[in-house]
């Protein structure tokens, strides 16, 4: 694993989060994955000083990428599907929503419906 290719992907995902209005940054990321502020920052510091990158294992990526809602092996290799699997993204979903309050539901629910009726007829 070469931490500075895992660095410049999350660099890549992290400007497409701030141009769609949804910045991040190696701090928040890091707090969000790992609970941690300084995570991303460690990594970088290791890799500018072409250290090991002490933390940057299979677990600690893959929590990581789905902070950042990326696949764990596109943002370790770069190859194969970037996107989360759907049907990990629909786990997730599920298993979030008891956890919701009504009106959050109630928020939930809207949202979905509305981006269905959203669609062109002939993709629905």
């Amino acid at each position: 694993m070469n931490i500075t290719d895992v660095l410049i992907r999350i660099d890549e995902r992290l400007a497409e989060l701030k141009a769609d209005g949804r910045g991040m940054t190696d701090r928040s990321l890091s707090l969000e994955a790992t609970g941690s502020t300084d995570t991303i920052r460690n990594w970088r510091r290791q890799a500018k000083d072409a250290k090991p990158a002490g933390g940057a294992n299979i677990a600690t990526i893959a929590k990581v990428a789905k902070a950042l809602n990326v696949s764990a092996d596109w943002l370790l290799t770069g190859e194969g599907e970037r996107s989360l699997p759907q049907n990990q993204i629909i786990s997730e979903i599920i298993q979030a929503l008891p956890q919701l309050t009504p009106l959050e539901l109630e928020t939930v629910r809207a949202a979905v419906l509305g981006l269905r009726d959203r669609r062109p007829p002939e993709e629905q």
